[in-house]
C-alpha cells in the first residue's frame, strides 16, 4: 500500500487506516494558503491538533505554540504528519519538499527509512493535498523505477512486515500448544522489543520524580530545574526529550506529560500519562535524586537495558555513604541502596564534580560490589547562570528593610540547607567568641532547616544577637538570595562536605570574596580564586576568620573574577557529551572483571 499526503496531520480515518494497513507514505508539502484552507474546513480539534504536534516533535513544538496559537505559521514551522508515520514502512519525500524534513530528525535509527526522490514527482493537483489514497507511479521511466525499488524495499525491510512475519512463524510453531495466561501478551511484547517501528524517534528519558511529587526548592532540585528546562526547550539532535516519573506504588515508569506542561506554563495535553513505549537506542538518565524509587526497580532498569536501552545517572555526592553521621538513617540506608543500584544497572554515572566521581569510585571500591563490566564514571560541573535555572521570583520588603541596616557592616553569609554537614553550627560558635572580643560583623545564614538541627534552629532564634548581628532567613526567594548577595561582604563557605559548591561561583558572580574550607572539591570549583581554612573547631574557625580580616584590610585577597564557570547552557552540553562518552572519566572496574594476575587497580582515567 502506498499512501500519498501532505504535512497536514491525518484525520483519524486516515492514521487508523494506517496503522491498520501499513505502508509507503509519499509526503507532499502543505503550502501556507492550504494550511490555512485545511484548518478552515478540517474537523481536527484543536486538542488533536495540540497531542499530534506533540507526538511529532515534542514539547519542542508545543513550547513554540505558546497561548495564542497561530495554526497556520506553527503547522508551517513544525508539520504535524510526523505524529502519524511510526506505523509505516517507509517515508518517501517530494524532491521540491526536501527541506521541510529537515527539522524533524527521527535519528540515525530510521534513516534507512526514508528516501528523498530525486526528480520532480507528477502526481495529484495541489488542490488534493492533505487527502489519503494510492498512488500510482507518474513521470519518466527512471523515477518510476526509483520509486518502486523504494517502495518495495521498504516494504520487505519494515518493522511491520518483519513483525507479521513472526507473529506467522509464532503460531505455526505453537498451533498444537495450549497457551498459558500471559503467554500471548508475553509473546506480543517480546516481539515489539525487537521490532521497533522505524520512524520512531529515540527518547532521551528523564527521570524527575522527586520534583513532580514536589519541588523542595533544594539545591539538587534546582540543577534538575536547570537542565530539565533546557533539554525541552533545546533537544539534542535526533531525540525527543521525555520527562518520566514513578510512583512508589508501581514498579514501572511513566510519561509526566500533565507535570511537564503545567513545569513549561503551556496548555495541558488531552493525553495521559502512559507507560514507557521504549526501543533501541533510547537513553534513560536518572536527573532527579530518587534515591527512594530507583532501588526498588533494579530488575526493571535490566529489562529496558535487554531492550536497548542505555541507562545513566546524575550523580550527585557520596556523603550518605562516606559519612551516615551526617544524615538521619533511613536516609543514609536509602542512598547507599541508590549507590549500590545504579552501579549495577547503569552504562555510565555522571558525576557534577571530579572529587564527587572519585567519592563514589572509592565507596564501591570499599564495599565490594559486583558487577561484569566495568563502569565509566565522568563528570560535567553544573551551570550557575541563576536566570537559566527556573529561579523563583519575588521579593520580601521586610527582608528587604532588615538588609538596608547592615550598610557599613562586614556581613559574613553562609548558603546552604541547615544540616549538620554544613557547618552553620561550628560557624555560630566562632562569631561567639568574635563577638566576645569586641567584633562587629555579621553572620547570616541562608537555608531551610534539614534534619537533627531543631535545637540548632531553636539556638539561633533566642539567641541575644539574633536580628542585630546573626541573621536567618530560610527558604526565601532567588530573587532576594540576588539581592543577599549583594549586600554581603564575604562568603563564608564552612560545609564539612560537598558535592560541588555552587555559592561559591554565585559569590563570586557578585564579587564577594570567598572564605572555604580546603575541601578538594572546594579547590576544584574555585582555584586560586578563594582563601581557604583548616578548622577542627569553632576556635580554629575564629582565628581563620580573624586572618582573612587581616588580609581584607590590607588589599591582600585573591581575585574573585578568576574563578570560571559553565553556563547551564554549556553544562548541559557536556551532560549529553558525557551520555555518549566524550568527557574525561574513571573506570570502576569490580574484582569479577579482572583477569587473575593482574593489578589491583580499580580505576583507569579516559579521556575524548
Amino acid at each position: 500500500m502506498v499512501y500519498q499526503t501532505s504535512d497536514w496531520p491525518c484525520s483519524e480515518h486516515e492514521a487508523a487506516l494506517l496503522r491498520r494497513i501499513p505502508g509507503t507514505v509519499l509526503v507532499q508539502h502543505a503550502s501556507s494558503e492550504q494550511v490555512a484552507g485545511l484548518l478552515a474546513a478540517g474537523p481536527l480539534h484543536e486538542q488533536t491538533l495540540r497531542a499530534k504536534l506533540y507526538r511529532a516533535w515534542g514539547y519542542q513544538g508545543l513550547v513554540a505554540a505558546g497561548g495564542q496559537v497561530n495554526w497556520r505559521d506553527l503547522l508551517g514551522r513544525f508539520p504535524a504528519i510526523y505524529a502519524d508515520l511510526e506505523q509505516a514502512d517507509g517515508l518517501v519525500v517530494m524532491p521540491d519538499e526536501a527541506a521541510v524534513g529537515v527539522g524533524w530528525d527521527p535519528g540515525e535509527r530510521a534513516a534507512a527509512a526514508v528516501h528523498h526522490l530525486s526528480r520532480q514527482v507528477h502526481c495529484s493537483s495541489p488542490s488534493e493535498a492533505g487527502t489519503s489514497g494510492a498512488v500510482n507511479g507518474g513521470g519518466t521511466d527512471s523515477l518510476a523505477a526509483e520509486l518502486h525499488a523504494a517502495i518495495e524495499r521498504f516494504h520487505a525491510t519494515s518493522s511491520g512486515t518483519r513483525m507479521r512475519r513472526a507473529f506467522a512463524d509464532l503460531v505455526a510453531r505453537t498451533a498444537d500448544m495450549e497457551p498459558e495466561p500471559g503467554d500471548v501478551e508475553r509473546a506480543a511484547q517480546a516481539i515489539a522489543d525487537v521490532l521497533p517501528p522505524v520512524l520512531a524517534q529515540r527518547q532521551l528519558l528523564l527521570d524527575i520524580s522527586r520534583l513532580v511529587v514536589t519541588d523542595a526548592g533544594s539545591g539538587i532540585q534546582r540543577v534538575v530545574r536547570s537542565y530539565l528546562v533546557r533539554l525541552l526547550r533545546n533537544p539534542p539532535e535526533g531525540f525527543r526529550v521525555e520527562p518520566v516519573y514513578a510512583l512508589h506504588e508501581e514498579g514501572f515508569y511513566r510519561y509526566a506529560r500533565d507535570y511537564t506542561c503545567r513545569f513549561l506554563e503551556i496548555e495541558p495535553l488531552a493525553l495521559r500519562d502512559d507507560p514507557l513505549d521504549v526501543a533501541p537506542g533510547d537513553v534513560f538518565l536518572g536527573l532527579d535524586l530518587a534515591a527512594d524509587i530507583v532501588p526498588g526497580r533494579k530488575d526493571y532498569f535490566l529489562d529496558l537495558r535487554r531492550r536497548g536501552v542505555s541507562i545513566h545517572f546524575v550523580f550527585y555526592d557520596a556523603l550518605a555513604g562516606r559519612h551516615p553521621e551526617w544524615f538521619p538513617e533511613d536516609l543514609s540506608m536509602w542512598m547507599r541502596r541508590w549507590y549500590r543500584t545504579i552501579a549495577e544497572v547503569s552504562d555510565g554515572v555522571i558525576a557534577i564534580s571530579r572529587a564527587s566521581a572519585e567519592d563514589l569510585r572509592d565507596w564501591l571500591v570499599e564495599n565490594g560490589l559486583q558487577r561484569n563490566r566495568p563502569l565509566p564514571i565522568s563528570w560535567s560541573h553544573i551551570g550557575a547562570d541563576i536566570g537559566a535555572s527556573v529561579p523563583s521570583r519575588g521579593f520580601d520588603e521586610s527582608i528587604k528593610r532588615v538588609i538596608d541596616t547592615w550598610r557599613g557592616s562586614r556581613v559574613f553569609l553562609m548558603v546552604g540547607t541547615v544540616e549538620p554537614r554544613k557547618g552553620q553550627s561550628q560557624a555560630l560558635d566562632a562569631f561567639e567568641k568574635l563577638w566576645a572580643m569586641g567584633a562587629t560583623d555579621h553572620l547570616v545564614i541562608i537555608g531551610k532547616l534539614g534534619w537533627r538541627m531543631e535545637a540548632f534552629a531553636q539556638t539561633l532564634r533566642n539567641h541575644p544577637e539574633f536580628g542585630k548581628r546573626l541573621f536567618w532567613f530560610s527558604g526565601i526567594s532567588d530573587d532576594m538570595l540576588e539581592t543577599v548577595y549583594a549586600a554581603s561582604s564575604v562568603l563564608l563557605a564552612a560545609s564539612f562536605g560537598e558535592g560541588f559548591g555552587l555559592p561559591l561561583i554565585e559569590a563570586a558572580q557578585h564579587g564577594l570574596p570567598i572564605l572555604a574550607r580546603d575541601l578538594p572539591v572546594f579547590r576544584e570549583v574555585a582555584g586560586d580564586a578563594a582563601v581557604y581554612f583548616d578548622a577542627i573547631d569553632a576556635e580554629a574557625l575564629a582565628r581563620a576568620i580573624t586572618a582573612w580580616s587581616e588580609r581584607a584590610r590590607n588589599g591582600d585577597l585573591p581575585d574573585v573574577s578568576r574563578l570560571q564557570h559553565l553556563t547551564w547552557a554549556e553544562s548541559t552540553a557536556q551532560l549529553l557529551d558525557a551520555i555518549e562518552g566524550k568527557r574525561p572519566c574513571i573506570h570502576w572496574q569490580p574484582p569479577a572483571t579482572r583477569t587473575e594476575g593482574t593489578r589491583e587497580r580499580p580505576t583507569v582515567e579516559t579521556a575524548a
